[in-house]
């Protein structure tokens, strides 16, 4: 599980001022320092300003994540993700890229902290095309199950 607040820098119609996420991750380590992940997350931006301005939208992803150290308590990773933005009646295609740090409190057990960059392209053409950048900060939870090895 993760959740974050999300900060816009780019096209949200001049209404999103600020936003939060919550999402899940499901990851497979092809080796002790690089995993491959499914993402689901819920984003959503607004204006406490003006009710019901702003944006929401799903994303459904994958990604990896390479950790800096094989098997350390606390150990510094990046990590590069893509997928499919859908909200407001638009599906997007999108990447973001991470950098962060894990701390494992056990060997099934651990704790994230992440910052983020956003790029959501949008559709259209000439003064109707956008990028829709945000950056993120997120925290979680890290549960491993040991696969028998």
């Amino acid at each position: 599980p993760t959740a974050g607040l999300a900060f816009p820098m780019g096209d949200f119609g001049n209404v999103a001022d600020m936003g939060f996420l919550v999402g899940a991750n499901l990851e497979y380590f092809v080796n002790p320092r690089v995993a491959l992940s499914g993402n689901l997350a819920y984003h959503s931006f607004g204006n406490p300003s003006t009710v019901g301005d702003g944006a929401d939208f799903f994303l459904i992803g994958g990604g990896a994540r390479g950790l800096l150290f094989d098997d350390a308590k606390i150990n510094p990773y990046g990590r590069v993700a893509g997928g499919l933005y859908q909200g407001n009646s638009e599906s997007n295609v999108g990447l973001n890229f991470g950098v962060g740090g894990l701390y494992r409190s056990s060997k099934t057990l651990g704790f994230f902290a992440e910052g983020s960059l956003h790029f959501v392209f949008g559709q259209g053409a000439g003064a109707n095309s956008f990028t829709a950048n945000f950056l993120g900060l997120t925290g979680g939870l890290v549960l491993t199950i040991p696969s028998g090895k």
